[in-house]
């Protein structure tokens, strides 16, 4: 595999290795995905038994719901300060906060590694022309 791999050109072993990369970091994000999911349906049923109107105005979209996913109104919620300081929607908020942030990070690398993965298979299709 190591003797294959280093007979490639150099744009090609680049291109295979971001994409490994690539791999790594989907697995990842999905992993995080997975996780803030969980996190996100505790916080949810905290919040439904404990602050029905915020549950309903987080998970209402268009006039559907309640219960639909509403991601851009459960990340302003986590970043705003509103019932931080309730005993039980305050730590689920905290956890379920890092996790979104994890995701965004995931996201925003794998966009990046994708990106160089083009960059490389362009380098590669324009040094060597079939």
């Amino acid at each position: 595999m190591t003797a294959a791999l280093s007979n490639l050109p150099a744009p090609a072993m680049v291109a295979a290795l971001l994409t490994l990369l690539g791999g790594g970091v989907f697995l990842a994000l999905l992993y995080c995905t997975l996780i803030l999911q969980f996190r996100a349906r505790r916080l949810f049923s905290a919040l439904r038994s404990a602050a029905p109107e915020t549950f309903n105005h987080l998970t209402t979209i268009c006039g559907f719901g309640p219960g639909m996913n509403n991601p851009v109104r459960l990340y302003r919620f986590l970043e705003s300060p509103d019932q931080d300081s309730d005993p039980e929607i305050g730590p689920l908020k905290s956890v379920c906060r890092t996790w979104m942030r994890r995701w965004l990070r995931f996201v925003v690398i794998f966009g990046v590694v994708w990106a160089l993965i083009a960059v490389g298979a362009g380098i590669l299709l324009a040094t060597n022309p079939r």
